[in-house]
């Protein structure tokens, strides 16, 4: 429970996957000298980092593609602090499923030992440590108070850690994950031209027939299935820019507000849980873990079911149709 609270808690500032990169070490090692298998650790810390990617803005791009979709289709922008409304409960949930479902879901996998040499240690902070925390601060208040742009605070914040040598500017472009930003440019005109050329309205007068005409909460419930399962094959911002001209079109259909289907939307992306290949984060434990195929799926489906839950429930209570 406190590694994964722990790893909620960096998402926001790291990304998911850079939360896990950053713990998954001391996880491994924590694990061995518990006499616990990595595999009973790993899987929830990389859930919790889903979780966790709701409680900021800058928990993971597919919320800046969400606030600004929701804003270009007669909405509004996301407030940085905004996200948490449904981030701490998905953060929670994800905690206490965690902590029931434990034993009787995850199957323990054996791993090879990893190699220390001698006792670990802590290593103090240091300059750098402090700056780059002073630095995060600074964002995330800059972020809360709506001063500037997100895009603006974040790449401002980055050239101050190098500016402030931190970090050398080669390695600050060398960590840019330039896969990602490929991923987005390709996807942004595919998503533009999906909405133009009217794919979207005809996806989604179907998904408006499939819920049959029972409101907007079935049609929600709908786009959020259809964002879980394509989720699993396809990284969670590629989903995301496909779903969203399709939420939109049913939004207009059913002349409700737009929020609700945005934010949804996240909450339904965030739920990558059933395949080694729907994040980057679940692939990175795969091996570490020891896991199995079906072992995602398996441990998956009650978190499946709480993000759906906070999703198609909790999410029209606070931005109402």
């Amino acid at each position: 429970m406190r590694l994964m609270l722990l790893v909620a808690g960096l998402t926001p500032f790291t990304i998911p996957s850079g939360a896990i990169g950053a713990t998954m070490p001391s996880a491994v090692v924590a694990a061995f000298r518990l006499g616990i298998p990595p595999s009973r650790l790993l899987l929830p810390a990389v859930f919790a980092a889903h979780a966790g990617s709701l409680l900021l803005l800058t928990g993971t791009p597919v919320n800046a593609i969400v606030s600004q979709q929701a804003a270009e289709s007669g909405g509004r922008p996301f407030g940085y602090l905004e996200f948490a409304l449904v981030g701490v409960p998905a953060v929670l949930g994800t905690v206490l499923i965690a902590f029931l479902v434990d034993r009787r879901l995850l199957v323990d996998r054996a791993t090879a030992s990893p190699a220390m040499d001698g006792d670990a240690h802590e290593a103090p902070i240091g300059r750098r440590g402090w700056t780059a925390l002073a630095v995060v601060l600074v964002m995330v208040v800059v972020l809360a108070a709506g001063v500037v742009p997100p895009v603006i605070a974040a790449v401002t914040a980055a050239g101050a850690l190098v500016l402030l040598r931190v970090m050398p500017l080669e390695e600050a472009l060398r960590r840019v994950p330039w896969g990602t930003v490929l991923i987005i440019a390709g996807m942004l005109p595919m998503s533009t031209a999906f909405a133009r050329s009217g794919a979207a309205d005809m996806i989604g007068a179907q998904i408006i027939g499939v819920s049959g005409g029972a409101g907007p909460h079935v049609a929600l419930l709908v786009v959020c299935l259809v964002t879980i399962v394509l989720g699993q094959f396809v990284t969670n911002m590629a989903t995301t820019l496909i779903v969203a001209p399709i939420a939109v079109a049913v939004a207009e259909t059913l002349e409700v507000s737009v929020m609700p289907f945005m934010m949804a939307l996240t909450v339904a992306a965030a739920a990558s849980f059933f395949t080694p290949m729907a994040t980057i984060s679940n692939t990175m434990v795969f091996e570490p873990g020891g896991y199995r195929f079906g072992d995602y799926a398996r441990y998956g489906f009650p978190f499946a079911v709480l993000f759906l839950a906070v999703a198609v429930l909790l999410v029209p209570v606070f931005w109402p149709f």
